[in-house]
């Protein structure tokens, strides 16, 4: 699968006719979002440890978490079983789906650790089992304009990899993980590689 940044892409929903599913998702155009960012996890806001270098640069420059999430979301609907959700994983080659509302509101999180640990090992009948019932609530999410070390520290707070990424009005937009900060400090690293050995 091709990971798209910046500018908004259309939105994967999966199976061709999934159980009410969330409209409006494909083939949307977003506009950016002037507004500051709202933390929807509990807890209290804390520096992030170390945030320096490419993270403190980023912020320099205004880098947000728009400019680097992917905007290709896979999702899901409460209301679809377990089973459906579950192959359009292993289809789409993904761990994750975020769960949407009709308005294309994130109210929860399904990975493919609840499938396991919520639905097999509990022995349910995930072809009767609606994604409503293993998915991970409340969800934290982050605001496309808000600064990177800003995310990371939410993410550190709620203890958590992956976190969708919605607009002003509370909309999915994208999904900030890890993986994609990483990604950012290891271009970063090879730059600053590249200039030391410019300079011997």
């Amino acid at each position: 699968m091709v990971r798209h940044r910046g500018p908004a892409v259309g939105f994967r929903t999966g199976s061709p006719d999934p159980p009410k599913p969330p409209q409006g998702l494909r083939g949307t155009k977003l506009a950016p979002v002037p507004r500051a960012a709202k933390i929807r996890c509990g807890g209290v806001r804390h520096p992030l440890p170390g945030a320096s270098g490419a993270l403190a640069r980023a912020r320099e420059t205004s880098l947000s978490v728009g400019k680097i999430c992917v905007r290709t979301v896979h999702t899901a609907s409460p209301d679809e079983t377990v089973l459906e959700a579950a192959r359009r994983m292993a289809r789409e080659q993904t761990g994750t789906l975020v769960v949407l509302d009709l308005e294309r509101l994130p109210i929860g999180i399904l990975s493919d650790r609840d499938v396991m640990v919520r639905c097999v090992a509990e022995r349910k009948d995930p072809a009767s089992t609606p994604v409503s019932e293993l998915m991970s609530t409340p969800v934290a999410s982050v605001r496309e304009t808000m600064p990177i070390e800003d995310a990371l520290a939410q993410m550190a707070t709620c203890r958590v990899r992956r976190v969708p990424v919605v607009d002003d009005r509370d909309r999915l937009v994208g999904v900030l993980s890890l993986d994609d900060v990483i990604e950012l400090l290891v271009e970063e690293a090879g730059t600053i590689g590249r200039l030391l050995r410019h300079r011997s």
